[in-house]
């Protein structure tokens, strides 16, 4: 699977790519993961978006933050799942969730980050809504 990572603090890219990569690792699953540090950066990047399977983004980086970066990339790839990552879980809340919803971005994960649910998160990006597996159904 094809990852980015966007982050502009590369200790939190750093543990997030750590965290793939041995969870990937203990469940025999390949990652390949490839980190950016600004939404700029990554916009500019459009092999590697293509190639990309699951997109974690930073919300509250300086410049283009993950917000404006992922409406950007979304425009061009409508399908990619996008996963908003934040240390600031109130930051999140702050943005109006409605417009996030309204834009396709149910997905926001607060650090430290289960990967279970990330992983969770990325299948039901995958099948578009949320499958009896995961429902507790």
């Amino acid at each position: 699977m094809n990852i980015i990572i966007c982050d502009d603090r590369i200790d939190d890219r750093k543990n997030l790519s750590d965290l793939l990569s041995d969870y990937g690792e203990k469940k025999n699953y390949e990652f390949a993961i490839t980190e950016y540090d600004s939404g700029e950066q990554l916009c500019e990047e459009q092999s590697a978006l293509e190639a990309c399977q699951l997109l974690f983004l930073d919300i509250n980086m300086q410049g283009m933050d993950g917000l404006k970066t992922a409406m950007r990339i979304k425009e061009k790839y409508p399908k990619l799942p996008v996963v908003l990552v934040t240390a600031y879980m109130n930051y999140a809340r702050v943005i109006d969730i409605a417009y996030l919803y309204q834009h396709s971005f149910r997905n926001i994960l607060s650090v430290p980050l289960h990967l279970e649910h990330i992983l969770m998160e990325y299948h039901i990006n995958r099948i578009g809504h949320w499958s009896n597996q995961y429902s507790g159904h």
